[in-house]
């Protein structure tokens, strides 16, 4: 795909790295993704009793992030105000953080949901942009007020009209530089050859000079995320651009921004990537560091005093749901009740595992019942750290003593 310079400073259309699609089937055993049809140079959407109507969108391989949708109709083919709307396949996103296993975005679980959109209309281009995310939109959405979406796909939902669309712009908050890097082989270890190929993924690759084949120059548009990242969207900036080499016994990748930051060297195929300018590889300083394979031998033995001190001391407050607790009853015993940190005596309905009409029995409103015993004038509930300080009878009965609250609990 020709490209130009010119892009250089301006956002990342994510769209040619989608597929422009449609839909079938019902639910996730049955969902299948099909090429939308194009006719004399437009796109037509089609009409899908199980998928709500006509439609048409896009699908990428890895869930992307996007803040503008710009739609090009053809002339006189433009829907009519108040019958399209914008929807983005959701499954876990934003992912709820919370340690070991979790679900992933996928093509078939998940669901449709339509975007709280603002619509700007000149002439034939309607350019689409976001509220802030809330509740409302995504129940799970919750302290997470971003102006993007993030999704494996989207799409347009037309009601009662059949449009043509010229063009479907998908714009990040990404921008598009220009880099020169060097690709430096041969440096010892166990040495790739340069096969003579350069492959690029979420980015252009504008020229190559492999004349010679120990030092490849490359000039690509590479995508700068800047203050666009947001950790809690992914690990790896779905807009990353990663450049791979083909190269005999095996090939290697590399991300631009990576290679421009110091350079990357990777010594056990005796490459060396950096900027252009940056001298090569004999002007390269590695970081004082040790690997890790050879640190372990120098390691000494672990000790008991040693991986005690190494343990973060527990933060009360940031236990939850409720802050640090200690349920209250005897092994095998469902009916608990639960002491906080802070003295603070509970029963949650939906900690307890009801079984049955368990829940019958418990007839307070709501789903917890609590006591709590606040000291002094004013009232102090000692929501602190170390307001509190609290032992087990014994150091192991379920009979816990709250220093600095008024009373026992039992």
């Amino acid at each position: 795909m020709e490209v130009s310079s010119d892009l250089v400073g301006s956002r990342v259309d994510i769209a040619p790295f989608g597929l422009i699609s449609y839909w079938t089937g019902a639910d996730r055993h049955t969902l299948e993704r099909h090429d939308a049809p194009k006719e004399e140079g437009v796109w037509r959407p089609v009409d899908i009793l199980e998928q709500d109507g006509s439609h048409i969108g896009l699908e990428w391989e890895c869930p992307r992030r996007f803040s503008e949708v710009v739609v090009r109709y053809a002339e006189g083919r433009a829907p009519s105000p108040g019958k399209v709307k914008l929807q983005y396949w959701n499954h876990t996103w934003p992912e709820q953080w919370a340690g070991g296993w979790t679900a992933v975005e996928d093509p078939y679980n998940g669901r449709w949901v339509t975007a709280h959109d603002n619509v700007e209309v000149e002439g034939n281009v309607w350019r689409h942009t976001f509220d802030p995310l809330d509740i409302v939109e995504l129940p799970h959405a919750e302290d997470f007020s971003v102006t993007f979406r993030q999704s494996l796909k989207l799409r347009l939902l037309f009601r009662d009209d059949m449009p043509r669309i010229e063009d479907i712009r998908v714009l990040s908050d990404s921008i598009w530089r220009k880099a020169r890097l060097r690709i430096e082989l041969g440096l010892g270890g166990e040495c790739v050859n340069y096969e003579g190929g350069v492959e690029i993924y979420n980015g252009y690759l504008i020229s190559v000079d492999d004349s010679n084949l120990k030092s490849v120059l490359i000039d690509v548009l590479f995508t700068d995320i800047g203050s666009a990242y947001f950790e809690k969207a992914a690990p790896l900036h779905p807009d990353a651009t990663i450049v791979t080499v083909k190269c005999t016994k095996r090939s290697f990748s590399f991300q631009v921004t990576d290679a421009l930051d110091k350079g990357v060297y990777v010594p056990d195929l005796g490459v060396f990537v950096a900027e252009e300018g940056f001298g090569g590889f004999e002007k390269w300083r590695p970081e004082p560091a040790t690997p890790i394979y050879d640190r372990v031998a120098i390691e000494p033995e672990q000790t008991y005093e040693r991986a005690k001190l190494e343990i973060p001391r527990l933060k009360k407050l940031l236990q939850g749901p409720y802050g640090r607790y200690c349920p209250i009853g005897c092994d095998a015993n469902r009916q608990e009740f639960a002491v906080r940190y802070n003295g603070d005596i509970f029963a949650d309905k939906s900690l307890l595992k009801l079984v049955g009409r368990d829940a019958a029995k418990l007839q307070w409103p709501g789903k917890a019942i609590w006591f709590k015993f606040p000291t002094g004038e004013p009232p102090d509930f000692r929501e602190r750290e170390d307001a509190t300080n609290q032992t087990a009878l014994r150091g192991y009965l379920p009979i816990y003593v709250s220093r600095g609250a008024i009373c026992r609990s039992m």
